[in-house]
């Protein structure tokens, strides 16, 4: 499993990387990144990663800090997952980056 920066992460982002993001679907849905897909770690934890999901699909894994989501890039590659990467930092670092992507 890799661990991206930041500035590799939203790289990573603009060039189509999936963001899974594990944090409860409460706080996903209040702020989300644009194209993510909402994973919360309890459902990774039970096995319920997305089957129809490409397994060599670049994916980005991300939580608020980037603790849990090491986690769960841990247990997508158990499932299968050959471009499984963490967001060192999470949301926390990723989001400023991206902002300039989505000006409100």
């Amino acid at each position: 499993m890799r661990s991206l920066p930041p500035h590799d992460a939203a790289a990573a982002v603009r060039q189509g990387a999936l963001v899974v993001d594990v944090r409860a679907p409460a706080v996903f849905a209040r702020d989300a990144v644009a194209g993510s897909v909402n994973l919360p770690l309890d459902d990774l934890e039970q096995g319920t990663a997305a089957a129809t999901w490409d397994p060599a699909r670049q994916l980005l894994v991300v939580c608020e800090y980037g603790a849990v989501s090491e986690l769960a890039a841990l247990l997508l590659e158990s499932e299968g997952f050959t471009d499984v990467a963490h967001v060192r930092g999470g949301l926390a670092a990723l989001r400023p980056l991206l902002a300039d992507d989505n000006p409100t």
